[in-house]
């Protein structure tokens, strides 16, 4: 299991609820997650033999253990929006963790 004490960050997640006229997506309520791990993504930049420049976007990761923050999103968060505070994130992807056949939690990716 993980020490508690890496568990540094918090974040809000939202689920989209609908569009407005002009297509601009509409968020429900926000649940708080806390305490969470959030390892930020990444940008590469690869220089390819035709002189052009290749950008790899790695995804984040927000780790949550239930034993810490007992809140399960299900897969309706997927496109909805993360913020941790300075900057907002869509969720890409919601994994689930186990161990010995036990869920202790779940991996959220963000972009």
């Amino acid at each position: 299991m993980i020490d508690k004490r890496l568990l540094i960050d918090s974040v809000t997640i939202e689920k989209v609820i609908g569009r407005d006229e002009w297509g601009k997506e509409a968020y429900g309520d926000k649940l708080s997650l806390s305490p969470v791990r959030f390892d930020r993504s990444t940008t590469l930049k690869h220089n390819t033999q035709n002189a052009k420049d290749e950008i790899e976007r790695k995804p984040g990761i927000v780790f949550v253990y239930t034993k810490f923050c007992p809140v399960l999103p299900d897969e309706s968060y997927i496109d909805g929006r993360l913020t941790d505070g300075n900057r907002s994130y869509r969720v890409v992807g919601l994994i689930p963790i186990s161990l010995f056949k036990k869920q202790i939690g779940y991996e959220i990716e963000v972009v």
